[in-house]
């Protein structure tokens, strides 16, 4: 149940910040969480990373097939190779770290504080 908590509350408050403030202000609610409920490094880390990285894949596939824009498929020629779904991950990669180690360092905190 905490580790639900943890994920639901970290992609619920970077959802909302989201929609005013630039991308890296995922950090902030990650922290947040992290700082009031993470227990161990690790595992902060992963639920994190979880949390964004699914929040972010979401959004990315969402936007891209309501909006009929081609976009994704326009980013995807400018890496020789690289299909949709492989910018799909990237992109959820790149927010899952991002959210992962906000989470880390959060918890990290705790134990200084």
């Amino acid at each position: 149940m905490e580790k639900i908590r943890f994920i639901f509350l970290a992609a619920a408050g970077a959802f909302l910040f989201q929609f005013f403030l630039p991308w890296w202000t995922l950090s902030i609610p990650c922290l947040t969480v992290g700082f009031l409920y993470g227990t161990s490094g690790p595992g902060s880390f992963v639920k994190g990373f979880i949390a964004i990285a699914i929040l972010w894949l979401s959004a990315a596939l969402v936007i891209g097939y309501t909006s009929g824009s081609s976009l994704p498929l326009q980013i995807s020629g400018l890496f020789p190779g690289k299909t949709v779904g492989v910018i799909y991950l990237i992109t959820s990669l790149t927010g899952g770290i991002t959210g992962g180690l906000a989470a880390l360092t959060g918890q990290q905190l705790r134990k200084i504080v």
